[in-house]
């Protein structure tokens, strides 16, 4: 018996729903090719909790750490430590950038609150899992190219400001002081890191 093309139809949209939904972000990720600062072409890993829509440059540190919460809550540890990673340089960025008490304390408080959202358990495991990369030079240089090679934040860094009232002008992102931020947050490299003022 031959089904009808409109349920046919129906049917197929059904399931290709279906696959988004249980899929997540994943579905939606793709690999993307960066070319790092010796003009190497890099292929970006796919995150599955990290959303593919929009440009992570211009996404505010809370929001990654919100994000960050969330994919170790999913136990997606590769994207919770790229995210930790992600929003600590921009943070650090931020802070050189703006170059306050009150910048340098958001550096640490951001982190902090969003570590303290986490239940015991979770806290440990994403420990747990950060120290096993940190500690294998291949993946935390792997990580730290694809930081640097992303690029620096874009988005205007006022939530470093204690005053409402002030805007905090961003300048043109300079590559040579995100890869600065990269190196000391994340400790890069082999070799000493580049001098930057430490928040």
């Amino acid at each position: 018996m031959k089904m009808p093309n409109g349920k046919l139809w129906c049917i197929r949209l059904s399931i290709a729903a279906s696959v988004i939904l249980l899929g997540g972000c994943q579905s939606l990720s793709h690999n993307r090719t960066l070319t790092d600062k010796h003009q190497k072409k890099i292929v970006v890993p796919v995150y599955h909790c990290v959303s593919s829509e929009g440009d992570i440059n211009n996404v505010l540190p809370a929001a990654l750490y919100e994000n960050m919460n969330t994919c170790i809550a999913r136990e997606s540890w590769s994207d919770a430590i790229y995210l930790y990673a992600r929003a600590g340089s921009s943070t650090w960025y931020d802070a050189v950038q703006v170059e306050t008490q009150y910048a340098r304390s958001m550096h640490s408080r951001l982190l902090k609150e969003s570590i303290d959202a986490l239940n015991n358990n979770q806290r440990n495991d994403f420990w747990r899992h950060l120290q096993a990369t940190m500690s294998d030079t291949t993946k935390k240089e792997q990580l730290c190219e694809v930081l640097i090679a992303s690029g620096a934040p874009t988005y205007r860094p006022d939530y470093m400001l204690l005053s409402a009232s002030k805007d905090a002008e961003r300048g043109f992102p300079i590559a040579k002081n995100w890869e600065k931020a990269v190196y000391s947050y994340v400790g890069c490299g082999s070799e000493k890191s580049p001098d930057i003022y430490t928040p």
